[in-house]
């Protein structure tokens, strides 16, 4: 959960409220525990830190679990994160945030019937890539960092993760039940 900014200047970490003494949590291994933690809302805090060592200040802080912090590779002052837990029970799940101003915003604003997720940033740092589920099945998209010049296609398979270096040919991994690699153009 460690990204470093487009200009090398800062790395941008998340912190988690240490629940591990109320309950067992094991997400690395089984994602054990891992309803429970979003239930207990924790306090997450996202930091960024000098990399010269001349310090770091938390830039937003929230009682839902944060994770997946990732760096846009061309804007130094934009990074993408995460609300975590179950993906039927996470209301908006991609956000984007800027560091110079502190703001943050829904990217691909969900529907209560969607799992929208496993965001990434396309090696132009303008655009996100996600995949989910919709009422009419698996979809791909992208969509530009400040939620505008989006668009979806259906995705022929479930795939657990999907990434691609821009909108032309699609990598994902399948799913257990399914476990090949497949490519989408």
């Amino acid at each position: 959960m460690t990204n470093v900014t487009a200009d090398g200047r800062y790395v941008c970490s998340v912190e988690s409220e240490d629940l591990s003494a109320k309950m067992n949590l094991e997400i690395d291994h089984g994602y054990v525990g891992f309803a429970e933690f979003f239930k207990a809302h924790p306090i997450c805090r996202i930091a960024k830190v000098a990399v010269d060592g001349s310090g770091g200040e938390t830039v937003h802080e929230d009682r839902t679990w944060i994770g997946h912090i990732n760096t846009s590779p061309t804007q130094a002052r934009l990074l993408t994160f995460c609300h975590e837990g179950p993906w039927n029970l996470v209301p908006q799940r991609i956000w984007g945030f800027d560091l110079s101003t502190g703001r943050a915003w829904k990217i691909r604003p969900q529907q209560p019937d969607e799992a929208i997720g496993h965001e990434y940033w396309l090696a132009d740092g303008e655009r996100i890539g996600y995949h989910g589920r919709t009422p009419g099945g698996p979809v791909y998209g992208v969509v530009r960092f400040d939620d505008s010049h989006g668009f979806e296609a259906p995705f022929p398979r479930r795939s657990v993760h999907s990434h691609s270096n821009d909108d032309r040919l699609i990598v994902g991994d399948g799913s257990r039940e399914d476990p090949r690699l497949y490519l989408w153009r």
